[in-house]
């Protein structure tokens, strides 16, 4: 594909509304499937940290593989940088996958698939909070400022329970999560300017993943058992984070970071129907409820400054 027609299809309107919906599609289902994971793998929910951050690191160091392999084959070259572009390959990998998959990780093993997806959501709010300092040109307006009030408060009625139930490891550890996703974005939309999407995408899954790896392997972790459906559950996490990411990141070239990130906010509808689907999770609970409506006004504020910025 060449580069205007790439930018043609990933700039337009609805291609950018239609890529983006898949990306978080695909990301919605990781939630869920992660926990599946878990189980098919025997990693336990008191199972030591370093196991689970050395299957956090086998899933990305292949998703990283996979990119460079197909954005080799399709290039008919091999995916690489300059020298002098190691620090922001590296950064991004620190942003996208060690960071950001070292804290969901272990918060997701000490919370629900509804609320991951909830906690996850919120990378979006970050983005547009922090964006006037990456892009001055993005300005704070204060129907901007009053969706994110409106998704924050979404999230702490999500880890109520009768009482304010927010722990460290977990909801705390998905919000770190999702500040880390919300650098990455940031970063993303800068860095693509001079490194191909999927150069960065390719190297920052592959580089992050194997630092996760290394570290689980540091820390004496080890997976418990493997089996046919383990095996075939990682190649779909593994498959989607490739596909995913890689489409993310050329998004974020052609497009405002705020106007692509928004659509984060969106994983807790997604992420709520497939918990159900899949965990069988109780996820109609009124908190849950009150806290998708919160969270999805949020989304329509910031939506709607966007459009009239357009």
């Amino acid at each position: 594909m060449t580069e205007s027609r790439q930018k043609k299809i990933f700039s337009s309107r609805i291609g950018m509304v239609l890529l983006s919906l898949f990306c978080i599609l695909l990301w919605s289902s990781a939630v869920p499937m992660t926990k599946v994971s878990y189980a098919a793998f025997g990693i336990t929910e008191d199972a030591s940290v370093f196991t689970k951050l050395l299957f956090a690191g086998i899933r990305f160091t292949l998703a990283g593989i996979t990119v460079l392999l197909l954005g080799s084959a399709a290039t008919r070259k091999p995916l690489t940088f300059r020298r002098s572009q190691w620090g922001k390959v590296l950064l991004s990998g620190l942003t996208q996958a060690s960071l950001q998959y070292l804290f969901y990780y272990i918060g997701l093993s000490h919370s629900t698939g509804t609320l991951g997806s909830i906690m996850s959501s919120t990378a979006a709010f970050f983005v547009v909070l922090a964006a006037p300092l990456f892009y001055p040109q993005d300005r704070l307006t204060g129907l901007k400022g009053l969706g994110c009030v409106l998704g924050l408060a979404g999230i702490i009625v999500a880890s109520m329970g009768g009482q304010l139930e927010f722990t460290l490891t977990g909801e705390g550890f998905l919000l770190l999560s999702a500040a880390s996703n919300a650098a990455s974005s940031l970063l993303a939309r800068r860095f693509t300017q001079e490194i191909p999407p999927m150069v960065l995408t390719g190297w920052g899954l592959t580089l992050g993943g194997a630092l996760l790896l290394i570290v689980g392997l540091a820390g004496g972790g080890s997976i418990p058992q493997v089996s046919g459906q383990a095996i075939a559950v990682l190649c779909y996490l593994f498959l989607l984070s490739a596909v995913a990411f890689s489409i993310w990141t050329t998004l974020l070239k052609y497009n405002d970071a705020g106007k692509v990130c928004i659509f984060n906010s969106l994983s807790p509808v997604f992420g709520t129907f497939l918990s159900i689907l899949i965990l069988n999770e109780d996820s109609f609970q009124p908190r849950y409820l009150l806290s998708l409506l919160l969270v999805c006004g949020g989304v329509y504020l910031v939506n709607r400054t966007v459009r009239r910025k357009e």
